[in-house]
């Protein structure tokens, strides 16, 4: 765990984030986090922020594709609104029970021939 609090501000900063700031970010995420899968989910896990969206952000988003790293985590936001609402108005689950019933009842097709072979 401890790993995330250096190597996350060092990658964040070729993004040109301040190191200071997103220390103190990485540390209260994570520490926002295991409280919250202590307390609210009641498992014995401790979490920390994703380090592989932390490296599409800085290499890809900021250096490749050129946006300011202001304009990355504003996009960062607004799709943590968007999934959260999305969870809260239950739209995934709709979204599945949309599906036309021969598409549900294709999707064993693909498992069966890795599991049932004949002798």
């Amino acid at each position: 765990m401890s790993y995330i609090v250096v190597f996350n501000p060092a990658i964040l900063s070729t993004a040109g984030i301040p190191e200071g700031p997103s220390f103190v970010a990485t540390v209260l995420v994570a520490v926002a986090g295991c409280y919250l899968m202590a307390f609210y989910a009641n498992r014995p896990f401790a979490i920390a922020p994703y380090m592989g969206g932390n490296a599409f952000v800085a290499f890809t988003v900021c250096k490749a594709l050129g946006f300011a790293w202001q304009t990355a985590l504003a996009a960062i936001f607004i799709a943590g609104i968007f999934f959260i609402l999305m969870t809260v108005l239950r739209a995934v689950g709709r979204g599945r029970r949309s599906h036309l019933a021969s598409l549900q009842l294709r999707r064993g097709d693909r498992i069966i021939p890795y599991v049932h072979r004949p002798e």
